[in-house]
């Protein structure tokens, strides 16, 4: 079985922890840990297995385990240190509070249950229950109601000139529901003088906007319709019935359903054992 430097480096092109999880934009020490969980939470979105194709599925689950294990080396102040410093990235667990700090804390694990022989199977469906439901649901509610999504907003107006096919892209967590209310904040900033009126957002055509609605309506049905063949194949009606319920909208179908069932449908998988690997 390969290593992660070797799996790290057949799916994003590196080994470095920092720029698997996108942080490039300064020195690396400048990062805190509420970056770094950002940028943990903002990739995990991006590379979940419910919004890749059926042939992606294997390719986008390894590259969410990647994800996960550089997060859980960066998030915690004593692995991510002795990476700073060496470049070995320590093996994913160790018998200390202080390693396994954020799995404890969220009651994830007990410290008690980690040994070399570490069950990767029982950690990945455990992680994935409790991160992904609570800690990405709260994510994105954080971010939609703080000041963060109109700043990332912002940013993507002056960056696409006013394109909002592109804005709506860029944005995280947005779904076609929310194209008025994003217009609304748009507004309100060039009528405060924040932002200045571009002609892509005051003069877009209606084909475009009804384009854009017609490609958000079909792929939600292709959701809904994936959602109904993994009922079909793995059995489980009782949690599609659940995502079923919530699924309304583009994005947040392929967020509840990665939040509810990646565990039961991806962490199936185990990981190699090793104590330590050189980068």
């Amino acid at each position: 079985m390969s290593s992660f430097v070797e799996d790290a480096k057949r799916l994003f092109g590196t080994s470095n922890l920092y720029q698997i999880l996108q942080l490039n934009s300064k020195p690396v020490d400048k990062y805190n840990s509420k970056q770094i969980k950002r940028a943990y939470l903002e990739q995990s979105l991006k590379y979940h297995p419910d919004r890749a194709a059926e042939e992606e599925k294997e390719r986008r689950t390894e590259q969410f385990q990647i994800l996960s294990r550089a997060y859980a080396v960066l998030i915690d102040d004593e692995k991510r240190k002795v990476y700073d410093e060496t470049g070995i990235i320590l093996k994913a667990f160790a018998k200390s509070r202080s390693a396994l700090w954020l799995h404890i804390g969220l009651g994830v694990i007990d410290e008690d249950e980690v040994s070399d022989e570490w069950d990767w199977e029982v950690y990945w469906r455990r992680l994935f229950r409790k991160v992904t439901l609570e800690e990405l649901q709260l994510f994105c509610k954080q971010y939609r109601e703080s000041g963060e999504e109109k700043k990332d907003l912002k940013a993507s107006y002056l960056k696409n000139k006013g394109d909002m096919s592109k804005i709506m892209d860029e944005v995280l967590g947005v779904t076609y529901e929310d194209e008025d209310r994003l217009r609304n904040m748009i507004n309100e900033m060039i009528e405060s003088g924040e932002l200045k009126s571009m002609p892509k957002f005051v003069s877009e055509s209606k084909s475009k906007r009804n384009r854009r609605r017609k490609a958000a309506e079909r792929e939600a049905k292709e959701a809904q319709e994936a959602l109904r063949e993994i009922e079909t194949k793995e059995g489980t009606s009782g949690l599609f019935a659940l995502i079923q319920a919530r699924q309304q909208k583009r994005e947040g179908a392929s967020f509840d359903a990665f939040c509810d069932s990646l565990a039961e449908k991806y962490g199936k998988g185990k990981a190699k054992r090793k104590k330590l690997i050189r980068s």
